[in-house]
């Protein structure tokens, strides 16, 4: 009975998400709320329970360090400059600092991450060609593939370059001496094109796949009740 009242709630729910569909209406404000509040009502339990109630046992026990003291007394000021954000206000450009704090660690985090987990693995992925296996002509595929993808990325990197307009002579005709970087530029941009379409097709496809599970477990409460009530 309790898997039942489960799926109900949850079936009512995904109708009421679903039906954004149509038209805006207040079900679906009512479940977008919801969901919102649950999230950061989950995010803010857990944080209390995994972070700040630890922090506190150890400080009243006396058992902290003194490293863990250093950093529980600088997350305490940054978090009291917070509440100047509250209120009247008048003092909320002191809450500046913690803010900056933030944005600018979790930045260069995203940064750090996005050279190691991307940009470094690709150009050493471009720059490690296997030459011996092509001449060896017992499969040239991999070869084949590795100077697809360094042509594509080379044309990619291409497209962010900046260049002067072309000199014009004075009959009025353009020399043709910037035509092949342009034509380089275009093709690099036809590639991004292309990336975006096959990530946007993916994520289409996620959310098409999203959509076919949640019918299936619709049908199955349908079924469900229906076998309940008869």
């Amino acid at each position: 009975m309790g898997a039942l009242i489960g799926s109900t709630i949850a079936t009512v729910l995904s109708l009421c998400i679903l039906s954004r569909a149509i038209a805006d209406n207040p079900l679906y404000r009512l479940a977008q709320a919801l969901l919102v509040g649950i999230a950061l009502g989950y995010i803010s339990a857990a944080l209390v329970r995994s972070t700040i109630i630890p922090t506190v046992l150890d400080l009243t026990s006396g058992g902290a360090t003194t490293n863990a003291l250093v950093v529980a007394g600088i997350g305490l000021v940054l978090g009291l400059l917070l509440i100047t954000r509250f209120g009247r206000q008048r003092s909320s450009a002191l809450a500046n600092l913690p803010l900056g704090l933030l944005y600018g660690v979790g930045s260069a985090v995203a940064l750090v991450g996005a050279v190691r987990g991307t940009l470094v693995p690709q150009l050493l992925d471009t720059v490690r060609l296997n030459p011996v296996q092509a001449a060896t002509g017992s499969d040239l595929r991999p070869f084949i593939g590795t100077a697809v993808f360094v042509v594509l990325v080379v044309l990619t990197l291409v497209t962010f370059t900046y260049s002067v307009r072309a000199p014009q002579a004075a009959n009025g005709t353009i020399h043709a001496g910037g035509l092949p970087a342009r034509t380089l530029r275009q093709i690099g941009h036809l590639c991004i094109v292309l990336t975006f379409g096959v990530f946007f097709a993916a994520t289409v496809r996620t959310y098409v796949s999203a959509l076919v599970s949640q019918v299936g477990d619709i049908s199955i409460w349908a079924t469900a009740v229906w076998n309940a009530l008869h």
